[in-house]
């Protein structure tokens, strides 16, 4: 989740670089980067738009889509392991704390 949320942070920043034209979009690097991004911030992008925000801002939403997507992720992992290690631990019992 970590590295995901870095990935975003790293696609986030090089569209908004471009985007905000602090490196120009039609120099090689500028066009890198958008082929880069481009694919990944589309989307959100049109998004944003569609609800009247500022299609520069479509990075950072990434960036909270991630780490919100990643916060649930790891609450619903932890949840499914406890409830494993609790009915492992239940079934070592027996039958009765099996049941309870």
């Amino acid at each position: 989740m970590f590295g995901a949320f870095v990935l975003a942070l790293l696609v986030a920043g090089l569209s908004w670089l471009v985007r905000a034209r602090k490196i120009s979009p039609f120099s090689a690097v500028g066009r890198g980067m958008r082929n880069l991004t481009d694919p990944v911030i589309n989307p959100i992008e049109r998004v944003v738009v569609r609800r009247g925000g500022n299609p520069v801002q479509a990075g950072w939403w990434l960036v909270i889509l991630v780490a919100v997507i990643g916060v649930v992720v790891l609450a619903i992992a932890q949840f499914v392991l406890e409830s494993g290690r609790r009915l492992a631990l239940a079934a070592a019992l027996g039958p009765r704390a099996l049941i309870a």
